[in-house]
């Protein structure tokens, strides 16, 4: 029976994703451990939730990434124009309400980006496949490249400030 038990909680450890939350005490930096609840750096395949209050910085120089990923009102992720981007995996959801600034963002195919929140001199990539925008956004650019597709929900309002790139696909 102990031992059923303790394989129960290994494979549960490893199928069931992590949720990081921001630190709710201010941040910090997106690779470092104690940015985030529970203590650790979030991968891939980790669920993210920036708090309000808190801002997640990435001075570091390489990708931040994450499977869900939620702003909240009053938290905002900073990526300090570092020349590399936010990657969000594929199927998953892209909820801003607060802000996110100074970058680049990657959706993931099949992703859908909702809330209303701000993208302050941001800018949008996306290599192949599909992803929805659910709601009122502004980017400085937009760059869809190899089959990439946009589609802007019904009601929603995207503004481009400076260019919009199209190499294949469908917008």
């Amino acid at each position: 029976m102990k031992k059923l038990f303790l394989f129960y909680i290994i494979l549960n450890s490893i199928l069931i994703k992590s949720q990081y939350l921001s630190n709710g005490t201010g941040g910090g930096d997106w690779h470092t451990a104690s940015s985030w609840s529970p203590n650790g750096i979030p991968a891939s395949t980790d669920n993210i939730t920036i708090q309000s209050g808190d801002v997640i910085t990435k001075a570091s120089n390489s990708y931040a990434s994450c499977k869900n990923l939620v702003v909240e009102f009053g938290g905002e992720i900073d990526l300090s124009n570092s020349g590399y981007e936010l990657r969000v995996s594929s199927s998953s959801s892209i909820t801003i309400n607060g802000t996110i600034s100074n970058g680049w963002i990657e959706p993931g195919n099949f992703n859908t980006i909702t809330g209303s929140g701000n993208f302050t001199n941001m800018k949008l990539i996306k290599y192949g496949s599909y992803f929805y925008l659910g709601g009122d956004f502004t980017f400085e650019r937009i760059s869809l490249r190899t089959n990439a597709d946009l589609y802007i929900n019904s009601g929603a309002v995207l503004t481009i400030n400076d260019r919009f790139d199209y190499y294949t696909g469908a917008f």
